[in-house]
């Protein structure tokens, strides 16, 4: 174990930490992250309120041989599912099916986000959490694909989740229904969307009513491991999020505090690895390419200087990379994430 949380201000942790943490919360998530696995940056959608079309980074796939060379040390590192997406929708990569085995072949789940346009019925073999994020209109989907068939991609959707309730699985669904923001008070725009489920659900031959309106829906359970529910996504506008495809402007903050480096390491497709699920700009990596083939990944995520040294940034109140800045000046305020707008947290900042 290398950091403490006794090494946080007093301030720090009353502000910014729920009341039952304990003192050794980060040096557990040290210890278990979460690993993604960019397997490819490349994405067939051009989502409005998704960086990614911003192309702050090159779009390219992860080799099979890179993959496999990381693959083999995730059961040291973690005993969570390897999510296989940062960028990118992931089921474009070519090898998608053959890394996902893989991934479970070394006894680890699964976990996926995607647009679901790719789905194919092979992937109902994997031991895989399944995140499908799902528009409920042609309007709303022009928004994510201008070209695409809004009623061949639903009926892609359907098909899967049909043969998802025949088929004996480990295979868990998420279907996310986009919510914009600026509709949350209006009732029209909530029963459309409850109607398209009730439909989707009835096409899909699932035994129960959907409805969204009051939180996640679950509405079919197979077994333990087998369950699909439906839930709200609420377009995010802030920070490093776009909205209709800009960004707004916002006034980076200096100071605050995010566990993000000591919860989540992630790897980019060309090999450098990063603490950010959600930075697409590869502005909070902490390595070059070739050290992760040199190195061992669990060696860099727990001793490489550069990490250690975010690390103890984020302990002092510290931002240092840019992206960071941008993204805690809409953080919401909590032990997870904070910035501080007005100086140093214990000089009164919110």
């Amino acid at each position: 174990m290398f950091h403490t949380f006794k090494k946080i201000k007093k301030a720090i942790f009353s502000k910014t930490c729920d009341a039952d943490l304990d003192p050794d919360f980060l040096n557990r998530c040290l210890d278990d992250p979460q690993v993604l696995v960019e397997i490819t940056s490349r994405c067939n959608f051009a989502c409005t309120y998704c960086s990614s079309s911003f192309k702050e980074r090159k779009k390219v796939d992860m080799s099979l041989e890179l993959f496999e060379h990381i693959v083999g040390q995730l059961p040291e590192i973690t005993k969570k599912a390897v999510r296989l997406h940062i960028d990118g929708e992931p089921t474009v990569h070519p090898e998608f099916y053959t890394m996902a085995r893989l991934v479970n072949e070394h006894g680890l789940p699964v976990a996926l986000a995607s647009n679901g346009s790719l789905l194919d019925p092979r992937f109902l073999d994997l031991d895989m959490d399944l995140v499908i994020t799902l528009s409920t209109s042609a309007e709303e989907f022009s928004e994510r694909h201008r070209k695409l068939d809004f009623g061949h991609y639903v009926d892609r959707v359907v098909d899967y989740v049909k043969k998802w309730t025949q088929k004996e699985t480990t295979q868990s669904l998420t279907i996310q229904i986009i919510f914009d923001n600026n509709e949350r008070n209006n009732q029209a725009y909530t029963s459309a969307k409850e109607e398209f489920l009730k439909s989707f659900a009835r096409r899909s031959n699932l035994s129960g009513i959907p409805s969204i309106e009051k939180g996640p829906s679950r509405i079919f359970t197979k077994s333990p491991r087998e369950h699909l529910e439906f839930s709200r996504q609420y377009l995010a506008t802030r920070g490093l999020y776009p909205e209709k495809g800009k960004r707004k402007p916002c006034e980076p903050v200096e100071s605050g505090f995010c566990d993000s480096p000591w919860k989540r390491l992630a790897i980019l497709a060309d090999g450098r690895v990063s603490y950010c699920c959600i930075d697409l700009s590869g502005g909070t990596v902490f390595t070059e390419p070739g050290e992760i083939l040199s190195t061992g990944i669990k060696e860099l995520w727990l001793n490489h200087p550069r990490i250690r040294q975010v690390r103890d940034n984020f302990l002092s109140q510290s931002i240092t990379d840019e992206v960071c800045k941008t993204c805690l000046s809409a953080a919401p305020g909590n032990r997870r994430c904070v910035g501080f707008k007005t100086g140093r947290h214990d000089s009164g900042a919110g």
